[in-house]
């Protein structure tokens, strides 16, 4: 029999207001909620805590009141909606973040008025400014219907214990999802390109033997087979609107966590027939580390109940 559980997530409190007349108070939202703990809901979105001062105080109210359920609220992608999200939910026994940014070219150019990889990167960000709140973070992509390149995450269930930098980390990845973007970006923009042609981006995390691999394999234009390993050299590009900084990052970031960077052609596929796949090598945690880990994790819950 599969394990598999589904989780029932209600936004009665948040998507319910955008009807009509259907705001609702401080005190009405606290009594929905106990009401929705009573019948088992896993998630209950309590509201827009950056929307206004009221909405902050309701979902503040409602994570200090529910014990039994997640509480979650909803952030834009920016710094200033995810802290307030934050300060909402911290409360809770159970809290969630959950941001979102538009995807679609349409949204991207004319109402974010940023490029593909931007938009990653702000993604990233939030994620990242969320993470000092809690770790239970949810991330959805506006207008994901339409856009036009497919992502794909696949990993581990359990988390993989590891000695890094986790901002340096973030920052490598995200460089790499950019890079990628932008190669199928130039296959996109190169004449003739099939108009059915979509872009297809996939991360994988995989452990073995004491190592992590993360890869990060597209279906843009590829790597070049000139002077390949040249491209970790900082300003080296072969892009027109590359700054030759993206990689030369990674690559330092690998190297500062005693890994391997590659640089290799995407495996090929029916689907696929060209593209990049660049991995990083990482140690997994070492043992003395890792037997460590509880006393760190009581300290910076100390830390932060001090604060």
């Amino acid at each position: 029999m599969s394990k598999e559980k589904l989780i029932i997530f209600d936004t009665t409190m948040r998507d319910g207001e955008q009807s009509p007349g259907a705001a609702m108070t401080k005190d009405e939202k606290v009594r929905i909620a106990r009401q929705l703990e009573r019948m088992r809901v896993d998630v209950i979105e309590a509201g827009f805590p950056a929307a206004s001062e009221g909405d902050f105080a309701a979902v503040k109210a409602v994570a200090a009141a529910v014990r039994d359920s997640t509480v979650c609220g909803l952030a834009r992608a920016n710094e200033q909606d995810v802290r307030r999200c934050g300060e909402a939910v911290k409360g809770a026994k159970s809290p969630r973040v959950h941001t979102f940014i538009a995807t679609s070219p349409i949204h991207m150019e004319k109402k974010l008025r940023m490029e593909p990889s931007q938009v990653i990167a702000q993604a990233v960000r939030s994620v990242q400014w969320a993470r000092e709140y809690t770790d239970n973070i949810e991330f959805s992509p506006e207008d994901a219907g339409r856009s036009d390149i497919d992502f794909k995450m696949t990993g581990p269930q359990d988390p993989l214990p590891m000695q890094c930098d986790r901002r340096l980390l973030s920052q490598a990845i995200t460089n790499l999802i950019k890079n990628a973007t932008e190669g199928v970006q130039a296959v996109k923009d190169l004449p003739g390109t099939d108009k059915a042609y979509r872009g297809e981006i996939e991360a994988s995390v995989e452990s073995l033997d004491g190592m992590v691999t993360i890869s990060i394999i597209d279906n843009g234009c590829g790597l070049p087979k000139k002077d390949r390993n040249r491209l970790v050299e900082p300003y080296m590009t072969t892009r027109a609107k590359g700054t030759g900084i993206g990689l030369a990052v990674v690559h330092r970031v690998t190297e500062q966590h005693n890994g391997t960077l590659l640089l290799e052609d995407a495996p090929l596929t029916a689907a696929r027939t060209h593209g990049a796949a660049v991995r990083m090598v990482l140690p997994i945690v070492t043992a003395a580390a890792k037997a460590a880990l509880p006393e760190l994790i009581e300290a910076a819950g100390a830390s932060r109940a001090a604060e």
